[in-house]
C-alpha cells in the first residue's frame, strides 16, 4: 500500500460465538455483606474485674461472658453466684442489643456500551432492656420488660410510582377491609379470650402496616404477610449506556454522551416499642381502656393528696401605696 492510497477497510462482523459468550459473562460478580454487633450490660454487678474482665479467682463472670456470649441466663447464673448488688433502688436496666446489616450488589454488563448495577440492603437493631432486681421479699424478679428497635430495608414500590397519589392512597382504604377478614379468619378461635389477642379494627396498627406495604409495592393484599418485617431486601438499581457515542452526530457534537438511570426506595419501620407485660394485668384492651379511664376520672378524689403535692403556689404581695401630687 502505497502511501496517499485510499482503501476501503472491511469491518469483520461479529463472530456470534463472540457474542454469545459476552452475554453468558453478563454477570460481572456478586457481594454479599452481613455483619452483626451485639452487647449486654449487665448492672448492679459487685465482683472487681482484673485480667480479661475477670475476677480475683476467674469465676465471675465467666469466659462466656467476657468471650461475647450473649446468653439471657447470664442473669440467673448472676443471682445464682451472688454477684449482684441486693439495692431495691437499682436503677439501671439490663440491656440487650443487636445490630445487623445485610447488603448485596451485582454487576450486569451485556455489551461494554451498557452496564447495570443491582444492589439491595438490610438493617435492623433489637433492643432489649428490664430492671433485674430484688422486691420487697428480698427476692429477685424480671421488671419491666421492653423490647424495642428500628428496621429498614430497600424496597421496590416502582409498580406504584407512576400512578395517581390519590388512587394509590384509596388502595390503601380498601385493603384495610381486606386484612381485616384475613386477621379476623386466621385468629378466629384467640380473639376476645382470655391470654387472646383482643379484637380488631380497620385501623388497628396490624391492619394497617400490610395494607400499606400491599398498596405501595403493588402487591396482592391477599397474599402479604402480616409482619411488618422482611427478611430479602428487594432490589433497586442504576443503569449507565454509553453506546450513543459511536453515531456520528453524537460524536461532531460532543466529546461523550452517556444515558444514566437509578432507582432507591426504602421501606423503614423507624421506631417500634413492645411493653413484654401487656395483658398481664388485663385480660383484654376494653378492660385496660375502661381502668385508664377510671383513673382520669376520679383523679381529683382518689389522688388528691398526691396531686396537691405536684402543684405548688409562689406569688408576693404589693403592699398598698399612695401616690401623692406634689
Amino acid at each position: 500500500r502505497s502511501p496517499g492510497d485510499e482503501d476501503e477497510l472491511e469491518i469483520p462482523q461479529k463472530n456470534v460465538a463472540k457474542s454469545l459468550t459476552r452475554l453468558l459473562l453478563t454477570l460481572r460478580g456478586i457481594q454479599v455483606n452481613y455483619s452483626i454487633n451485639e452487647s449486654t450490660t449487665l448492672p448492679g454487678f459487685l465482683p472487681n474485674s482484673g485480667v480479661l474482665g475477670m475476677n480475683g479467682n476467674w469465676g465471675a463472670p465467666g469466659f462466656d461472658f467476657v468471650s461475647g456470649s450473649q446468653d439471657f441466663g447470664i442473669l440467673d447464673k448472676a443471682k445464682a453466684g451472688g454477684w449482684l448488688t441486693k439495692s431495691k433502688e437499682q436503677n439501671i436496666p439490663f440491656t440487650q442489643i443487636s445490630n445487623q446489616r445485610f447488603t448485596y450488589v451485582t454487576q450486569l454488563e451485556p455489551n461494554k456500551d451498557l452496564k447495570i448495577q443491582v444492589e439491595g440492603n438490610y438493617t435492623r437493631g433489637d433492643n432489649y432492656q428490664e430492671f433485674f432486681r430484688p422486691d420487697s421479699t428480698g427476692v429477685f424478679q424480671h421488671q419491666s420488660p421492653i423490647r424495642s428497635g428500628n428496621y429498614s430495608m430497600s424496597f421496590l414500590s416502582f409498580m406504584t410510582a407512576f400512578k395517581d397519589p390519590n388512587v394509590v392512597f384509596e388502595n390503601f382504604r380498601q385493603n384495610r377491609s381486606i386484612l381485616l377478614e384475613r386477621l379476623q379468619a386466621a385468629y378466629k378461635n384467640t380473639m376476645g379470650n382470655e391470654g387472646g389477642i383482643g379484637e380488631y379494627n380497620i385501623n388497628s396498627q396490624d391492619v394497617l402496616v400490610p395494607a400499606f406495604f400491599a398498596s405501595y409495592s403493588g402487591l396482592d393484599p391477599r397474599n402479604v404477610k402480616f409482619s411488618p418485617f422482611y427478611d430479602l431486601p428487594l432490589p433497586n438499581w442504576r443503569v449507565d449506556y454509553n453506546g450513543l457515542n459511536l453515531l456520528p452526530w453524537i460524536t461532531k457534537k460532543f466529546s461523550s454522551f452517556s444515558i444514566n438511570h437509578s432507582y432507591t426506595s426504602t421501606y423503614s419501620v423507624g421506631n417500634f416499642i413492645s411493653s413484654l407485660e401487656y395483658g398481664k394485668y388485663y385480660e383484654n384492651f376494653s378492660d385496660f381502656s375502661s381502668a385508664i379511664y377510671e383513673c382520669l376520672n376520679d383523679a381529683h378524689l382518689k389522688h388528691k393528696k398526691e396531686l396537691d403535692s405536684l402543684l405548688t403556689l409562689r406569688f408576693q404581695k404589693f403592699n398598698k401605696s399612695q401616690i401623692m401630687n406634689v
